[in-house]
């Protein structure tokens, strides 16, 4: 008596195999789109930056005066760009130590789906979804030295009103408030998933 083994298709694991199926003409369908978008809008610009930092050029034409590597050594010997670098660290820092702790820590306490925390999660989601120029003149009205909510508050303490946004000091304070609050919905909404 002879047994007669079934033959088994085995599983092809080649990538055109995996490219043929629903999911992988899916892929093939949108890859093509993506690749163009990203190349334009991200790839040539990056390359023709490059190309026009090797250039003494002023916007306009053709650059044709070739300063090889000098821009960049003449940026690092600047002392605004290292002050742009201190300035770039410190608000990473507030965001890494402060903002980051404290959106987790707000995430914990409204973890739970009732209607209240909803409505805590919208009110604090709000201000990431704000335009950038929305929340910039909110800002710019609330630091306002003469009618601004900080010089109401100053003035309510008998003192005379500040600046904010005229002094260096208070208006780096006052942009990193800002950041603050601009992004700590989101890293909320994150951490509360």
């Amino acid at each position: 008596m002879s047994h007669a083994t079934p033959i088994r298709m085995q599983k092809s694991n080649s990538i055109f195999a995996d490219l043929m199926s629903s999911k992988g003409q899916a892929v093939l369908l949108m890859l093509p789109p993506a690749v163009l978008l990203f190349t334009l809008f991200v790839a040539l610009p990056l390359f023709d930056a490059a190309y026009y930092s090797l250039f003494k050029w002023n916007g306009y034409g053709t650059p044709t005066d070739f300063v090889g590597v000098d821009n960049f050594r003449q940026v690092l010997n600047h002392g605004i760009f290292w002050q742009s670098v201190r300035n770039t660290l410190i608000v990473l820092a507030v965001s890494l130590f402060i903002q980051l702790p404290l959106a987790l820590g707000l995430a914990l306490m409204i973890y739970e789906k009732t209607p209240a925390n909803t409505l805590f999660r919208l009110v604090f989601f709000l201000p990431y979804i704000l335009a950038e120029i929305a929340s910039g003149l909110i800002w710019s009205f609330v630091f306002d030295g003469n009618s601004g909510v900080a010089s109401a508050v100053f003035k309510s303490l008998g003192m005379a009103p500040v600046f904010i946004l005229a002094d260096r000091t208070w208006a780096f304070l006052a942009i990193t408030l800002v950041v603050v609050w601009k992004y700590f919905g989101f890293h909320m909404m994150i951490f509360g998933l």
